[in-house]
């Protein structure tokens, strides 16, 4: 089975099985936002499980399977653009317009660490494959690096002058690619 779920401005999320490796199954429609849902991931070892964020300010845990949510969390103060959970899943991120990332814990649903050192909302975020690192990247044109265990700012890089709208990891290495609207 190799599921693929989609979010948009339904404020849903679509579950598909790629079930016959020739065409996508709708199995399970997501509902509860409030807002476009922009961000989603499964989680990395339970396939049944996925976290999505909204511009309702909100992050939700999900049980695909059950189609209903376990958990929702008033995360934000300003729409959330990006979540993700980490290698391990024990804990997810989330980005948002408020200028923070926020590191929770999986299993008590409570927040770790509020990251704040970009001057502009928070766009995308990636973390290492070892878990260690959480890079977030900014419409203020900087990454930061953040060391995930402690919620403290490792490095802040000026990577551009306009909008970064992706950060992304290489598998295995700590070195990560960046994506602007300005090169």
């Amino acid at each position: 089975m190799v599921l693929f779920a989609a979010s948009g401005r339904d404020k849903s999320v679509l579950v598909y099985d790629y079930e016959d490796g020739e065409r996508f199954q709708l199995i399970k429609r997501l509902r509860g936002h409030g807002g476009v849902v922009r961000g989603v991931d499964f989680h990395p070892t339970d396939n049944d499980r996925l976290v999505t964020a909204s511009y309702d300010h909100t992050v939700r845990l999900w049980d695909i399977e059950a189609e209903r949510c376990v958990a929702s969390l008033d995360a934000h103060e300003a729409e959330i653009n990006s979540v993700k959970f980490h290698p391990q899943g024990e804990v997810f991120c989330s980005v948002s317009d408020d200028h923070v990332a926020k590191i929770w814990s999986h299993e008590t649903r409570k927040w770790l660490h509020t990251l704040s050192a970009h001057k502009k909302i928070v766009i995308n975020l990636d973390f290492s494959s070892d878990g260690e690192l959480l890079a977030t990247c900014s419409s203020d044109g900087t990454v930061c690096l953040w060391d995930v265990s402690t919620g403290t700012l490792a490095a802040n890089v000026e990577a551009h002058r306009r909008s970064i709208m992706a950060v992304s990891f290489s598998p295995g290495a700590q070195v990560f690619a960046t994506a602007s609207q300005d090169r």
